[in-house]
């Protein structure tokens, strides 16, 4: 019986460290646990932001993961999500004196709520672990600016994802007033 339970306790420790076979299926996966995670929250409305690396920076690879997860929100079954990708959310930022770049203060995720009617914003980060990458998302509650839940992802780290991933992006970095 403590072998069985042993066996059991390491395979869900090692779990999210396996690597989904793809960028796609990583980001699929993702997007599902994502839906499940808002449905169960009902949360209807949800931005995504940006991914920074863990050392704060912004690369092509960033964009692109916004880009490819909220295609995979929409292809989830029954998400039903109304969704504010990261285009939209960059001028909705500029309008509020906000930036997407660092961390965002839970002040700034209500006014989001407030103004835009979203009812969480997705905040993840991506960290290199040796041939893969980790993603995380993190939803954080548009009303309270508490995080409410999280998933993640871990993907193979190809030729493509490492290029994607070389090629910062030099953002203007907006100030929030007071």
């Amino acid at each position: 019986m403590k072998r069985l339970i042993f066996l059991v306790t390491f395979i869900i420790a090692s779990f999210p460290l396996i690597a989904a076979e793809s960028l796609e299926s990583g980001m699929q996966d993702l997007a599902t646990q994502i839906v499940t995670n808002s449905k169960a929250n009902n949360k209807q409305s949800i931005a995504v932001a940006p991914f920074p690396h863990s050392d704060g920076t912004y690369s092509e690879l960033s964009n692109y993961l916004v880009d490819e997860l909220v295609l995979k929100l929409f292809t989830v079954p029954g998400s039903n999500l109304e969704i504010m990708e990261r285009t939209q959310l960059s001028t909705v930022f500029e309008e509020l004196n906000i930036s997407l770049v660092g961390a965002i203060s839970p002040d700034s995720i209500k006014e989001l709520g407030k103004l835009h009617g979203v009812d969480a914003l997705v905040i993840g980060s991506i960290t290199k672990l040796g041939e893969r990458i980790r993603i995380i998302a993190r939803l954080t509650d548009t009303e309270t600016g508490k995080l409410f839940s999280a998933a993640g992802t871990t993907i193979p780290k190809t030729a493509t994802i490492s290029e994607l991933m070389s090629n910062i992006i030099q953002r203007e970095i907006l100030v929030q007033t007071p």
